[in-house]
């Protein structure tokens, strides 16, 4: 048995048991030490082949782990570190056999797995302790900050991190989103830079684990400003005050504000953007200072509100924002200016009589002077300069002006009631001004009227007719006004025989008869009354002694006597005495036996008895005169007759017995003019006796009725009215004296009421109101005027006037279907009707025609022109508010207007001028731009004509001299837009209608008396102006057909001048068509001589007619002949014109004239060349002149030339 050795060669690598291993452990300072696990492996091999030594070749992170060499047990030098190891340790363990030879040496691997478990042992780390500062703008929401990370090596929960803001956020403004770890500003929430400028922002990071661990980090933000802030004034609105004397550039006050922005945007700038009148201020724009930049005057500027306004200054300067609020600086008052009294003069009055202290009245006061200083430097003083400083005194403080103590004012004792004084006004700086003070003492009815004398007797002769004056009293009051304005009346002692005129002092006999037998004086009282209040009288005793007349009849004082006789009473023997009175004075009474009758004692007449007595013719002793005779005679009844013959011219006589008839009761003579009735006279006897006598007693009047106005007032437009009263007394008892006694003006707007002068008179007995005074300076208003009515025995009525300043736009036109003379006679009761219905005041003002807004008149229809009257405010009505009120009462008027055949009612005027024109100045002013239209349209129309005129003179007349002819013509311009290229329509085309024309004329011999009847003239091209852009008619350069039909044109013109003479074509116009178109015919006159002259034509320069126009052509043809003119000779006519006998053209109707010195002195000149070379060709001029149309001599300028023959000479020419 061999025992064989084998020798072991290392060909087998060591084997692990298991490739992979694994273990777990939980991290933590437990585990240093530990045992994790024991790997192992194999090798076939011996010896130190099979010697297996073990490594950690690979994952021993930090040299955590150590492993036995030879037992392979894996040992922990350290903790495990999950956050080392990220939860696992993944170690490469080798196996390696000892083979001696180390290159023969084999390995193999194993892996170890030692998973740890995590345990929350690792804190939240940030990178740094500190972040930023982050810069945020303020204003956004929501801008980010920053995201912040912090690292945590712990696994799972313990290593999930969330974030949250610990501090640093006091407003709650930020957010950190918990997982990303994004700062950020809230959404809702924007930052303000101005409310926190610094955040330092605390931030923790905080895992999940449990415990937690945590930590933190700062994040400083910096916000940045915007423009967000308005800037702050801190001491506005804010009063200050300056002097008005400071200089200028005072400071007054400085300005703060604040802007809680930042940099620019804080960077502030002031201005006053408002109130600084005048630029009197001005501030610094940085430093707010305020200061005055101009004088201050408080009186005319006393304060300034101004608005001061500041601004910052950003970048952009569109987001400026501003603040602005008030600074009012009042100006302090210095003593600079001096008192001022509202008016430069002041009118006063004052009572007479006025006690002391009584202040005067001011018309246009109260006196008042103004400083315009405050304070001490207003206050005015006042006093008083003048002559009568010693009737008033001045209020030195109040300005009030009144009576000095112990002055009397007596106004009767002043040689001019109105005193002048001054009135100074002064302040505490002597600073003074003055004003005039006129003060009128006005008259009090202080005195009595007085009589003088005050006793007066006259003498009158009695029966003086009513009516008769006795003679004036007068009285003199030394008032003034109403209070020296006098009414006379009788007191006493009248007994109705006088009446006295109360204005004039007159004392008239009054109705009753003044009978001296019944009394022979009277005593009467008469007292004059002045109109003041109360009023003064005055009394005067006046006797009127009446002068006897023989007017009394005498009266017996036994009117019936008895006397019983014995028969045998002796022939002489006195047996009564009769004895008769006579009320006269120095009566001569003669007595006669006028009849006796004798009875028997049957009562039976005896006859022969009238011689029985007889009567004594001076004493009235009844004596017998024969024997007397019982038997015969026993009564005796004689009537005795008294006569007085004192006067030879009346004769009065009584007998006896007579009656007298007595008024039982009083009777109005304004009822009962005339009583009718019988007096019976009836005897004692039986049977009676009796005899009637008719007596017809007329009522004489007495004045005893006042006059009555016919109205209680009366109503005034623009016409004035005339007033009356009726007294119901009859001759001078009726009498009426018309008087204004106040005149007042009302103003309607305030109504307030003033007493105006005579602004209005009235005639004393017609009673008509007349004034002579403007009433423009007058406001809208009225007039009320109180008129009295009295009779000469003074009893009177008073009415009252008003009277309107009535203006044409107040006026109302009633526009009906009548003519005006039918209009007159309803006018009153339409009136009323009218009145009645509106309840207004309606007055006419006129009847007239009616005129339409045309201005035509319509003599069927009238219009009534009125103005309405409110009653109770005695206002006009407008217009508008009159139709107003009749469309309200429509449906009365309707039948009213229907039955006056009312057709309208409608302003009187159209429209109304302004207030400060009048009627009058709107009429010059419309006259005056009429006028001025007219003359502009003249001058144009005279330079327009004469423009054209000269344009076609100039086209017709530039080949009228001279020898260039036609070539010169068409060389003319074109003046004409319708013309062919080298013509001038202007003249050119007429010439075809004017062919015709002078073809026509060869066979007019005459003209029609009546030149409008020539039907060429009014169809002539002068008219109608012709049919431009024709071809003219092929003519010789030399041929002047062109130039006839344009003078022919030119005749027409002057035809139509001369028929419409008394037409429209008048003046420079007429002038500028007759002179051009004579000067033309002179030239041409001119040219025929020396186209005549030239050709060796002997004929009389005559007329020029068509048929030339024909020849002309045929000698064009014909070379031999030289172009021969051949004229034609036709008298000329004569027609009357309105400037006398003309003389025209027989063919042409051409007016003719020989003022040849009318030509220009050129003209003239070549008129004597053609006439010399004539002269010396044909022979005396003047015998070929012999048969010319008009012969007129015609004295040519002499030629400069020298031409003795021609300029010697008269001439003669013909005119075409």
């Amino acid at each position: 048995m061999v025992f064989v050795t084998i020798l072991d060669e290392n060909d087998n690598a060591p084997v692990f048991v298991q490739l992979v291993y694994e273990a777990t452990f939980r991290e933590g300072p437990a585990t240093a030490g530990s045992v994790m696990l024991t790997v192992r492996a194999t090798d076939q091999d011996q010896g130190l082949n099979g010697t297996v030594l073990y490594h950690i070749a690979a994952g021993n992170v930090d040299s955590t782990f150590y492993i036995n060499k030879t037992t392979g047990t894996v040992v922990t030098l350290r903790e495990l570190d999950y956050e080392v190891s990220h939860g696992r340790y993944t170690l490469i363990i080798t196996a390696t056999d000892q083979c001696p030879n180390p290159s023969h040496r084999l390995q193999s691997s194993a892996t170890v797995l030692v998973n740890v478990i995590d345990v929350n042992d690792v804190t939240p780390t940030f990178p740094r302790s500190f972040e930023g500062p982050f810069d945020i703008t303020e204003g956004q929401p929501g801008p980010r900050v920053w995201t912040l990370r912090a690292q945590d090596e712990d696994s799972g929960p313990n290593g999930q991190v969330e974030y949250s803001i610990v501090s640093g956020d006091p407003q709650n403004e930020f957010v950190i989103s918990p997982v990303e770890g994004e700062l950020r500003v809230r959404r809702d929430a924007e930052l303000d830079r101005e409310n926190i400028a610094f955040y330092n922002i605390t931030v923790q990071a905080k895992d999940l684990g449990m415990p937690a661990r945590s930590s933190t980090v700062v994040v400083s933000v910096r916000v940045l400003d915007i423009n967000d802030n308005d800037p702050i004034l801190l001491n506005l609105p804010m009063n200050t005050s300056v002097s008005e004397g400071v200089p200028v550039s005072t400071s007054v006050s400085r300005v703060l504000a604040f802007d809680g922005d930042s940099g620019r945007n804080a960077l502030l700038t002031f201005n006053i953007t408002a109130g600084n009148t005048d630029n009197a201020f001005y501030i610094n724009e940085t430093t707010g200072v305020v200061l005055v930049n101009r004088p201050l005057d408080r009186e005319r500027v006393s304060e300034y509100r101004l608005t001061v306004t500041v601004k910052d200054n950003p970048e952009n300067p569109r987001i400026a924002r501003r603040d602005s609020d008030s600074l009012l600086i009042s100006v302090s008052d210095e003593n600079d200016n001096r008192p001022l009294f509202t008016e430069p003069s002041y009118l006063a009055q004052i009572a007479e009589n006025s006690p002391a202290g009584t202040p005067v009245s001011m018309l246009n006061g109260p006196i008042l002077a103004r400083d315009n200083d405050l304070g001490p430097n207003a206050v005015v003083t006042y006093r008083l300069l003048g002559s009568r400083l010693d009737l008033f005194t001045v209020d030195s403080r109040r300005g009030v002006v009144s009576v000095r103590g112990g002055a009397i004012l007596d106004r009767e004792t002043l040689s001019d009631p109105r005193l002048e004084l001054v009135l100074i006004a002064e302040d505490v700086g002597q600073l003074n001004s003055s004003a005039a003070l006129s003060i009128t003492v006005l008259d009090e009815n202080d005195n009595r009227p007085v009589f003088n004398p005050a006793v007066l007797s006259v003498r009158l002769r009695e029966n003086s007719p009513a009516g008769v004056v006795v003679t004036q009293v007068s009285a003199s009051d030394a008032d003034s006004g109403a209070n020296g304005w006098l009414t006379y009346r009788i007191e006493g002692g009248a007994q109705d025989r006088f009446v006295m005129d109360s204005s004039s002092g007159v004392l008239l006999v009054g109705n009753a008869m003044l009978d001296r037998e019944e009394r022979d004086s009277y005593r009467l009282i008469v007292v004059a009354s002045d109109q003041g209040t109360p009023p003064l009288s005055g009394t005067a005793t006046l006797s009127v002694v009446l002068e006897d007349l023989n007017d009394s009849r005498p009266e017996f004082l036994i009117p019936v006597q008895t006397v019983n006789i014995d028969e045998s009473t002796p022939p002489g023997a006195v047996i009564a005495q009769v004895t008769a009175t006579d009320r006269d004075l120095r009566p001569r009474l003669e007595y006669y036996i006028i009849e006796i009758q004798a009875r028997d004692d049957t009562n039976s007449p005896v006859a022969g008895q009238q011689d029985v007595f007889g009567i004594d013719f001076h004493s009235g002793a009844v004596f017998v005169r024969s024997p007397l005779n019982r038997e015969l005679v026993a009564t005796f009844d004689i009537t005795i007759s008294v006569h007085d013959n004192a006067s030879d011219v009346i004769e009065q006589s009584v007998s006896v017995p007579n009656g007298k008839i007595i008024a039982n009761r009083t009777v109005d003579f304004e009822q009962v003019q005339w009583l009718n009735f019988t007096v019976r006279a009836q005897d004692q006897g039986a049977p009676p006796r009796f005899a009637e006598l008719p007596v017809f007693l007329q009522i004489i009047d007495i004045n005893d009725n006042n006059p009555v106005f016919s109205q209680p007032s009366y109503q005034v437009g623009s016409d004035l009215i005339r007033v009356q009263a009726v007294d119901a007394d009859v001759g001078n008892n009726s009498l009426i004296v018309y008087r204004i006694l106040a005149i007042r003006y009302i103003k309607l707007q305030s109504n307030d009421s003033e007493d105006v002068g005579n602004v209005f008179i009235i005639g004393e007995t017609d009673g008509i109101v007349r004034t002579f005074d403007l009433f423009t300076a007058y406001k809208p208003g009225y007039f009320v005027v109180d008129v009295l009515a009295s009779d000469l025995a003074g009893h009177s009525d008073t009415t009252t006037l008003g009277i309107y300043i009535l203006r044409d736009d107040q006026r109302v036109k009633i526009v009906i279907n009548e003519i005006p003379e039918r209009v007159r006679q309803f006018q009153e009761e339409f009136i009323n009707l009218l009145s009645n219905i509106t309840g207004a005041i309606v007055n006419t003002d006129d009847v007239q025609f009616h005129v339409d807004k045309k201005g035509r008149v319509n003599f069927a229809q009238t219009d009534m022109l009125i103005h309405v009257v409110n009653k109770q405010t005695n206002r006009i009505l407008d217009v508008e508010r009159v139709i107003q009120m009749i469309d309200e009462n429509m449906e009365q008027l309707r039948n009213l207007f229907r039955n006056y055949n009312v057709l309208d009612v409608q302003p009187a005027v159209s429209g109304r001028a302004p207030d400060d024109l009048t009627t009058l100045q709107m009429a010059i002013i419309i006259l005056a731009v009429l006028l001025f239209l007219a003359a502009m349209l003249f001058i144009f129309m005279n330079w327009y004509y004469r423009t054209v005129h000269k344009r076609k003179l100039k086209a017709i007349v530039s080949g009228s001299t001279g020898n260039q002819g036609f070539m010169d013509i068409l060389d003319m311009p074109n003046t004409n837009k319708y013309s062919f290229e080298g013509a001038n329509p202007v003249w050119l085309d007429p010439y075809c209608r004017n062919l015709e024309l002078a073809a026509q004329a060869e066979h007019e011999d005459d003209l029609p008396e009546n030149l409008s009847d020539i039907t060429d003239l009014w169809n002539s091209p002068a008219r109608t102006h012709g049919t431009f852009g024709r071809e003219p008619q092929a003519s010789k350069p030399e041929d002047d057909r062109y130039l006839r039909a344009a003078i022919q044109e030119y005749d027409n013109i002057a035809k139509l001048g001369q028929i419409m003479r008394e037409g429209p074509i008048k003046g420079s116009l007429l002038n500028v068509v007759l002179d051009d178109y004579l000067r033309l015919k002179k030239l041409f006159a001119a040219r025929l001589v020396t186209k005549s002259t030239s050709n060796g034509d002997q004929s009389s320069v005559t007329e020029l007619i068509q048929s030339d126009l024909d020849e002309d052509e045929e000698e064009e043809r014909s070379p031999g002949r030289g172009g021969t003119l051949r004229f034609k000779h036709k008298l000329p006519v004569e027609f009357k014109g309105p400037d006398g006998i003309h003389t025209v053209h027989g063919s042409t109707g051409t007016l003719l004239t020989s003022d040849l010195n009318s030509l220009p002195e050129d003209d003239q000149k070549a008129l004597v060349r053609s006439l010399e070379a004539l002269h010396s060709e044909s022979g005396p001029y003047s015998e070929r002149n012999a048969r010319t149309e008009s012969a007129k001599s015609t004295p040519l300028h002499k030629a400069k030339e020298g031409i003795s023959g021609i300029s010697g000479s008269p001439l003669e020419i013909t005119e075409l």
